[in-house]
């Protein structure tokens, strides 16, 4: 496999920013506010995006008061959930 390397030049502002070029913030999907964990490798400073944390899953609206929700999980991740009557039976 060949090792692409591309180079840019940036400059620091007043506030030690620096611009990541636009080509290369859509090439790597970086948005505003996505983190980057900092090394320094030698003389080089190496970014790299942090992931993304999951989303909680959405609770939908219960049917009625006495029903509880309940997730169905697996392998530690919700693949769906069921509605759990907790009433009195009639």
């Amino acid at each position: 496999m060949k090792a692409m390397t591309n180079f840019y030049r940036c400059k620091f502002s007043t506030k030690g920013q620096i611009v990541i070029p636009a080509k290369l913030r859509k090439k790597l999907r970086l948005r505003e506010g996505t983190e980057m964990f900092v090394e320094m490798q030698g003389t080089a400073v190496v970014l790299t995006p942090l992931p993304k944390e999951p989303k909680p899953p959405r609770v939908p609206k219960a049917p009625t008061p006495n029903h509880v929700y309940e997730p169905i999980m697996e392998n530690g991740q919700q693949i769906g959930h069921i509605w759990r009557w907790v009433g009195k039976a009639i």
